[in-house]
């Protein structure tokens, strides 16, 4: 139950973030607010790959998580201009990379003991899933101060 609980809280945190970097990038497009390039790829994920036929096609561009999260983040608030900030200098963003720490290690075991988690492993992890839910409630809620109020 513990394993599917973390893996089940990062699943929702990654998809959380993948639907904030969407939103961003169409409210952008239709809002006429300028994306650089790297922002572009960021949020898209994507990035226009020209071979030597001259041929281009769409690759995938990986980030890892914790700097994924980050970024979304930052970028989503610079180009709404809200008026809220993360913070990742807290206790809980440092339990979030402890916990995803937890989550690779039950995702990709080398061994059966590795797929234990323990109670304080498991105390950061809800630790670090309230930072999360937090800080993207706070999120949301700048959002709706900025545009619906």
């Amino acid at each position: 139950m513990r394993r599917m609980f973390v893996r089940a809280s990062w699943s929702m945190i990654e998809g959380e973030v993948f639907c904030t970097k969407q939103f961003a990038l169409r409210a952008c497009g239709l809002g006429g607010k300028s994306l650089s390039a790297e922002e572009h790829v960021f949020l898209s994920e994507t990035r226009v790959v020209v071979d030597e036929n001259g041929a281009a096609s769409p690759k995938h561009v990986h980030i890892d998580t914790l700097s994924n999260l980050k970024r979304a983040l930052k970028v989503a608030v610079s180009k709404f201009e809200l008026d809220w900030a993360p913070s990742f200098s807290t206790q809980g963003w440092e339990k979030l990379a402890r916990s995803l720490e937890v989550r690779h290690r039950i995702t990709h075991p080398k061994t059966t003991a590795e797929l234990t988690i323990s109670d304080s492993e498991l105390d950061i992890h809800k630790d670090a899933f309230a930072w999360f839910l937090e800080a993207f409630n706070e999120f949301q809620s700048s959002l709706l101060r900025r545009y619906v109020a």
